[in-house]
């Protein structure tokens, strides 16, 4: 991501997060995926909402970052042609559950719309 703003960052990152996880093609590149989405995630929290110092957070684009991997794991989870509806709203809500974990979450408001929308 060579952007010298977030909205075409995360314009750039929005198609690969909703992507599925897995694979139809037996070609064994569903952990090739996750690996991809993990670094860009990282990339994005590390560079972006760290910013430079490292220990500032930037509030906004954290919760950009929240709402990035709750709405991709929604959509990556229904789109998944094996998955069924109650299977793909337990990914989900595990997913939440992980980031509702995260050091950075905390319980503003904000925060929280970025997670549950």
């Amino acid at each position: 991501m060579n952007s010298d703003n977030m909205t075409d960052r995360i314009a750039a990152m929005l198609p690969l997060m909703n992507h599925p996880n897995t694979s139809n093609g037996g070609d064994g590149s569903n952990g090739d995926i996750l690996k991809i989405k993990n670094k860009i995630l990282n990339h994005f929290y590390s560079e972006l909402a760290k910013g430079d110092s490292g220990s500032e957070v930037d509030d906004l684009v954290l919760n950009k970052w929240f709402s990035i991997q709750a709405l991709a794991s929604a959509s990556a989870s229904a789109s998944a042609s094996t998955s069924t509806s109650t299977d793909a709203a337990l990914d989900v809500l595990s997913n939440i559950k992980t980031l509702k974990n995260h050091k950075d979450f905390n319980f503003n408001p904000n925060r929280w719309r970025s997670l549950i929308g």
